[in-house]
């Protein structure tokens, strides 16, 4: 029965590009494609449902971005949301912000004891030593694109865009940085989830 009705919605989309060009309407002008919102939710009906990430706020093949004042606990909650989720995948943390003694301290209780994370959450932080030579929008983009290939992983949290754009010299870094954090999610089919002020 789901097999005759994805027919049914193919044939319709179908029919529904051919009244569009009926109508003189292009399919695309130069990088933009222009479909009516019919055959937009057609062909969108054939693919599968993403899974939620967290709860109704961020799912599968998503960029999603938690942005908030500084020190009201963006960061403490984006673990929180990367330790429920690593309880099933793999998730790489990208923390450009706390050393690992700071991130420590933090998961450490008033007794000395020492949280435990699912062992699918990952921590990622920079060698700042590498950096010194590199351009480093490139070497931020080409690192996460490494990590990807390399892991297989997913599913990523970044926190945060601001110290990243802070650290580099334009002024258009964080529209720059987010459109190839865009085209890396959807060349790899991540999830990610940018922390922002």
């Amino acid at each position: 029965m789901e097999e005759d009705k994805n027919y049914i919605n193919l044939i319709r989309g179908d029919l529904t590009k051919a009244s569009q060009a009926q109508n003189g309407m292009p399919g695309s002008v130069g990088m933009m494609n222009i479909k009516t919102a019919n055959q937009t939710i057609l062909e969108a009906s054939l693919l599968p449902t993403p899974r939620a990430l967290w709860d109704s706020f961020w799912y599968e093949g998503e960029l999603s971005c938690l942005f908030a004042d500084s020190n009201v606990g963006k960061s403490i909650f984006a673990v929180q949301i990367a330790d429920r989720i690593a309880r099933t995948d793999n998730v790489l943390y990208l923390d450009f912000e706390l050393s690992e003694k700071q991130f420590q301290l933090r998961y450490t209780n008033e007794h000395g004891e020492l949280y435990t994370f699912p062992d699918k959450l990952y921590r990622v932080s920079i060698d700042c030593n590498l950096l010194l030579d590199a351009n480093f929008e490139e070497a931020i983009i080409g690192g996460i694109e490494q990590m990807a290939v390399q892991t297989d992983c997913k599913i990523f949290i970044i926190d945060n865009l601001t110290y990243l754009c802070c650290a580099m010299e334009k002024g258009d870094a964080a529209g720059r940085l987010m459109i190839q954090l865009n085209n890396l999610k959807k060349r790899y089919e991540l999830s990610i989830l940018v922390l922002a002020v």
